[in-house]
């Protein structure tokens, strides 16, 4: 029987009509959990048939690639035959989200490969660039991918990084890749300071190497919030970001960012009145943030940080304007 026979067929004690609505509820929501789990998992096997079958050579065997194409594959055979030979760094996550297997180091090394797979290879005349992508791929399935330091470009570094090519792809797929692993009860799989982290730190070394230009716009907070992740979320983040932050053009930096941040978050909050009785919409999130004047409070000690310890940093005056209006905006509608 599905549900297995009850102790009174077998002489023991009959549970009772609660007992047993009780039983059967669980059974059902452990078979439904179970159906789903199995559905998610054919989904991401699809993905990795469609990313193979686009591929020229994947390298499968013709028994791997049947067993693909006409299979129903556990959990264990897709990430151990599939997706971890392939270095399918998206399809992974999915599957850790998917069986909430928690593997920070996996996922930190799995985050720093997708990263690098849009950046690199590449060639730039920074020194902090160089070093900065060096470190990232350091460990990762991109670690053998080059960062040329100058010179001209060979036939396999054609792209330099001060033109930016890879910012718009790098926020599309960490905000589609996102949308699939945030807000499904495994979050594990998100990291968003390290995220958020190695964006941000794209694009401040995007921007101290050149005009500035697309990379110059707030792209890696959009890419989160694209993802789903809520406004207070992704303050919080920044703000942890901020703490650790100790050299005087990176501490600006992060300022400007958490200004983009709030200037983003006051422009959905003025046309999400309509949304006043839902406690997610951007206006119900930034008034719970107000209530106490916690928020205002922490952005005067971040001002004054920059203030006291980053005189004369480029951008210190115009970030510093940024967050008094910021301020003064929240104190009058809020």
């Amino acid at each position: 029987a599905f549900f297995g026979a009850g102790r009174g067929a077998a002489g023991g004690a009959v549970p009772s009509r609660r007992e047993g609505r009780t039983a059967t509820t669980d059974a059902v929501q452990a078979s439904l959990t179970e159906v789903k789990e199995l559905l998610d998992v054919a989904k991401i096997q699809m993905r990795v048939l469609n990313r193979v079958l686009q591929s020229r050579d994947a390298g499968l065997g013709e028994e791997k690639m049947n067993g693909l194409k006409s299979t129903l594959l556990d959990v264990s055979t897709m990430f151990n035959d599939y997706t971890g030979p392939l270095n399918f760094c998206d399809e992974c996550l999915l599957i850790l989200m998917t069986c909430r297997q928690d593997l920070p180091d996996k996922i930190d090394m799995l985050w720093r490969s997708i990263i690098c797979e849009e950046v690199l290879p590449c060639r730039t005349d920074s020194r902090p660039v160089a070093d900065f992508l060096t470190d990232l791929k350091r460990g990762s399935l991109t670690e053998n991918e080059p960062v040329v330091l100058g010179g001209s470009a060979g036939p396999d570094v054609a792209a330099k990084f001060e033109e930016g090519g890879w910012a718009a792809n790098l926020k599309n797929r960490v905000s589609s890749l996102g949308s699939d692993l945030y807000g499904r009860g495994a979050n594990f799989a998100f990291p968003l300071d390290l995220v958020l982290g190695t964006l941000e730190g794209l694009r401040r070394l995007h921007g101290g190497a050149t005009d500035g230009g697309e990379c110059s716009r707030p792209w890696p907070v959009q890419s989160v919030l694209d993802a789903g992740v809520p406004y207070y979320e992704i303050m919080a983040s920044y703000e942890s970001i901020w703490t650790g932050v100790g050299d005087g053009e990176a501490r600006v930096h992060w300022l400007a960012s958490i200004a983009d941040l709030l200037e983003l978050w006051l422009e959905a909050a003025a046309t999400s009145f309509s949304d006043t009785g839902r406690g997610d919409s951007p206006l119900a999130q930034l008034a719970r943030e107000t209530k106490d004047n916690s928020l205002l409070t922490r952005l005067d000690q971040y001002r004054s940080t920059v203030e006291e310890s980053c005189a004369g940093t480029n951008r210190v005056g115009q970030t510093l304007e940024r967050i008094s209006q910021i301020v003064e905006t929240i104190r009058f509608r809020f």
